[in-house]
């Protein structure tokens, strides 16, 4: 059996909450591949969840801000279909 390194890497991953109480910045945060960091809108802490459940979970108040690129963004578009 071969393992990549990146299939190394992405099961290394610890989970956002573990490194935002290490110290990792928001920005340089990771999340296992085909998930989306996020900004949890109850407590402001990091949380990965799946691209296609972003519009749901802003939907439902879960998440305040996404993180692409080490870049927060808003949901402004998703905004008006509150």
């Amino acid at each position: 059996m071969h393992i990549t390194a990146k299939s190394n890497i992405q099961t290394m991953l610890d989970s956002p909450l573990k490194q935002f109480k290490s110290g990792i910045p928001i920005g340089e945060m990771q999340c296992k591949e085909g998930l989306q960091l996020a900004i949890k809108k109850s407590n402001k802490t990091p949380v990965c969840i799946k691209e296609t459940s972003v519009e749901k979970l802003f939907m439902r108040d879960y998440i305040s801000d996404i993180i692409r690129i080490g870049l927060p963004h808003s949901l402004p578009d998703l905004e008006n279909k509150k």
